[in-house]
């Protein structure tokens, strides 16, 4: 429907489409590296780049990040990665050019140097304070609000105290080290548009769900709690906590508000 009933085309629904579906294969990717994981990473990736590149290219990162974390770092030299990265700057430049093409009749400034530098912005002050309140501001505006927002950082804290022993919490730790990347690398991107802030929202949602999961351990009610009895949690994915374990949002199982929704699953949740 944004595609359909707005009179310009604005990505980001199908950016995050994306995002979201490339976290999911890098994953799978990092577990079971066949062909036919690294092709659909590949594809998914490349349709990602080429729709906005600077929304996606710390993705890159985490992807690498995630591969050396499962296996070494000869896996990041993997035939299917070193074709992917072949096809995928060859696409690039393919499709720079025919802009360049479209666009030098009427905008000969609009080349694709011209553009990626204008992204970058070398010249803007990324550690200064205007930086960092604008970056701030949008977030708390459009992507996390301030009542999310500091559980969000609770979680975050929570994240960092387990990356040691818990591969699930460097997962959000690895695409947050992306994030930051990516608001160093473009001046002209999160600090400067609020609808570049979109691809934070997963990662901070992230954190959210894990403050959750840590505050269900010291809450006082027995419902959260359970004590010593079994409780009862409702997921769509059995034992998983209402995410993919893969994805590992929720170190535990955690109690759903969504018990009217028909066909899930009761599950007994075990607390410590």
């Amino acid at each position: 429907m944004n595609w359909y009933l707005s009179t310009a085309f604005m990505p980001e629904t199908l950016l995050q489409t994306l995002t979201i579906g490339f976290l999911l294969l890098a994953l799978q990717y990092s577990k079971n590296p066949k062909w036919t994981n690294g092709v659909a990473l590949v594809t998914v990736g490349t349709l990602g780049m080429l729709v906005k590149l600077p929304s996606f290219v710390h993705l890159g990162l985490f992807l690498a990040l995630m591969v050396l974390d499962r296996q070494n770092w000869r896996a990041l030299f993997h035939p299917i990665l070193l074709l992917g990265a072949c096809f995928l700057v060859g696409a690039l430049l393919a499709w720079s050019n025919f802009m360049e093409t479209v666009n030098s009749t009427y905008f000969p400034y609009w080349t694709g140097k011209q553009n990626l530098i204008g992204f970058i912005q070398p010249g803007y002050e990324r550690w200064g304070s205007a930086f960092w309140i604008k970056l701030l501001g949008y977030n708390l505006a459009y992507v996390l609000p301030l009542m999310a927002a500091l559980p969000a950082a609770w979680g975050a804290r929570w994240t960092w105290g387990l990356r040691r022993t818990s591969r699930e919490a460097r997962i959000w730790l690895y695409l947050l080290v992306g994030l930051f990347l990516s608001w160093m690398i473009w001046g002209k991107g999160p600090a400067a548009q609020n609808y570049y802030n979109l691809p934070n929202l997963v990662c901070f949602c992230a954190f959210l769900a894990w403050a959750w999961s840590d505050c269900r351990h010291a809450c006082p009610f027995s419902i959260l709690r359970g004590g010593s009895k079994p409780v009862f949690a409702y997921s769509f994915f059995q034992g998983s906590g209402g995410v993919a374990p893969e994805i590992g949002i929720c170190p535990g199982r955690i109690p759903s508000p969504f018990k009217s929704l028909t066909g899930l699953k009761k599950i007994p949740l075990k607390v410590a």
